[in-house]
């Protein structure tokens, strides 16, 4: 399926001068379109947000460079498919030019 995949953004954080800490702010960055599928969905998993369910990703883009450590995957019309975890580091695929995250 295709669709659009944003990396999540840390910003700010650490401590100040007197050691006291400075909060981080979340965001979410550009969209950068992606081809996934589902790679399980069962009833076996952890309950999460009032529904047991497992899901798993399986996600490439053109980016070879693509970092990140959560992530949200947005469908083709931009609706929120899923915020997730990245499994591991991402896979390069050099015969195909892309990289491929699994969630």
């Amino acid at each position: 399926m295709n669709g659009f995949i944003q990396p999540q953004i840390q910003t700010g954080g650490g401590t100040n001068g007197k050691g006291e800490p400075i909060p981080s702010a979340l965001s979410w960055g550009e969209k950068i379109e992606c081809k996934y599928f589902v790679n399980t969905l069962n009833n076996r998993g952890r309950y999460e947000d009032g529904k047991f369910t497992q899901s798993a990703y399986v996600i490439t883009v053109d980016d070879m460079d693509f970092k990140a450590k959560f992530v949200r995957l947005l469908d083709s019309r931009e609706n929120v498919v899923c915020e997730k975890e990245v499994q591991g580091y991402p896979e390069v695929l050099e015969d195909i030019q892309r990289v491929k995250i699994t969630i």
